[in-house]
C-alpha cells in the first residue's frame, strides 16, 4: 500500500541543481565514509566502471503531504526556507519567530525529482534491511548517466594523505551490484494527482584521497 511521508520537496530546488549539473545529491544523510576532522578536501577516481544493478526491479508508492499542487498553472508550491520576522525582538532576548518562504516548481519537474528521491530512499531502505544500519553505502541521485535522473549506489574507499586506507564501505562492490535493483518505478501522489517515473540504478566504485 502507498505510504505517507514528509516530502523531499523542501530541498527540491537544490536537488534540481544537482540533477542538472550531474552531481550526486544525497538522499539519506547516511555518509558512505568517515572523514577525520580537519580542513582537508577530497578528490575521487572511480574503478571499476559504474555498473547497473542486477537485482529485480522495485516498485514504490508514496503520498506527499507537505507540498501543494496549484492547478491554475500546473505547479507545485513548496517551502524553500524560513525567515525571521522579529529580528529586533530577538536582539532583546525574545524567541525567534519564523515564517516560511515559498516557490512554485513546474509539476513535471517536481514529479521527476520527487520520484527520484522516493526511489533512492527505497533502495537505501532495502540495503539497510539486508545489511543493517552500518552498511556504509551512500545512495544518491545523479544525472551523470543521461538527462534524466538515476540512482547512484556507491562503494567508497577513503585514503589519508599518506596513502593509507582509513575507511571502506562494508558491502563489496560485486555484492552491491548483485543486490541493487536494475531500476525502481516510483509513484508519488500529491493532492490527488499522481505521477510515475522509472529510475535506473547504478553501482559506483570510488577511491577517495585526502589532499
Amino acid at each position: 500500500m502507498p505510504s505517507t511521508r514528509r516530502s523531499f520537496a523542501g530541498v527540491v530546488a537544490a536537488a534540481m541543481l544537482s540533477l542538472s549539473s550531474g552531481c550526486l545529491s544525497s538522499l539519506t544523510g547516511d555518509a558512505n565514509v568517515t572523514v577525520p576532522p580537519g580542513d582537508s578536501t577530497t578528490t575521487a577516481e572511480s574503478t571499476p566502471k559504474p555498473t547497473r544493478g542486477e537485482a529485480a526491479a522495485l516498485s514504490v508508492s508514496e503520498t506527499i503531504d507537505d507540498a501543494e499542487y496549484v492547478p491554475e498553472n500546473e505547479t507545485v508550491k513548496i517551502v524553500t526556507g524560513y525567515r525571521h520576522t522579529n529580528h529586533e525582538a530577538v536582539k532583546n532576548g525574545s524567541k525567534p519567530e519564523r515564517e516560511p518562504m515559498y516557490d512554485e516548481i513546474p509539476w513535471k519537474q517536481w514529479a521527476t525529482t520527487e520520484c527520484a528521491s522516493v526511489a533512492g530512499k527505497a533502495v537505501h531502505d532495502m540495503l539497510t534491511d539486508k545489511f543493517g544500519n552500518n552498511h556504509g553505502v551512500s545512495v544518491g541521485v545523479t544525472s551523470q548517466y543521461g538527462d534524466d535522473p538515476s540512482i547512484s549506489v556507491a562503494h567508497t574507499i577513503l585514503y589519508n594523505r599518506d596513502g593509507e586506507q582509513i575507511s571502506e564501505t562494508n558491502v563489496g562492490f560485486d555484492r552491491l551490484v548483485e543486490v541493487t535493483p536494475r531500476e525502481v518505478t516510483a509513484t508519488v501522489t500529491l493532492d490527488g494527482r499522481t505521477a510515475t517515473r522509472t529510475i535506473p540504478a547504478w553501482v559506483e566504485y570510488s577511491k577517495m584521497h585526502q589532499t
